[in-house]
């Protein structure tokens, strides 16, 4: 097998269980964003953390951008306003728990900066636009 064919084989992609107490018996993963959606995750970050939330939609989006079936599919498409529309109907507190999960997981923030971007987001009204 060449060097291109290994790397393209090496799991460098880690899903983890990101445990969800408001949703007894449902199990919830998420996944390290690949490059090419690695930008667009590190555009919200930055944005949610310079701007001191961006208009309650850090934890939507990241939930959209990150939520996944054990195997690594993708839940929602954040690009779809009706997806965006639905994580924005839940609980922040179950959306909080999976946002914890995913930002531990794509190695983008530490304990306190989690806990202040969160409460930032849930602080603002839910907005769904995919653009922002």
């Amino acid at each position: 097998m060449g060097l291109r064919d290994q790397i393209a084989a090496a799991a460098d992609l880690p899903i983890v269980e990101a445990p969800v107490p408001e949703w007894p018996g449902v199990r919830c993963f998420v996944c390290r964003a690949p490059a090419s959606r690695r930008d667009a995750l590190e555009d919200l970050y930055a944005i949610t953390r310079e701007e001191g939330g961006n208009g309650g939609t850090f934890l939507v989006k990241l939930v959209a951008m990150t939520l996944c079936e054990e195997d690594g599919t993708l839940v929602y498409d954040v690009e779809k306003e009706s997806d965006l529309a639905e994580v924005a109907r839940k609980s922040p507190h179950a959306l909080r728990s999976i946002a914890k999960a995913a930002l531990k997981v794509n190695g983008m923030s530490t304990e306190e900066d989690d806990a202040v971007l969160v409460e930032k987001s849930e602080a603002a009204p839910v907005s769904v636009s995919a653009t922002g």
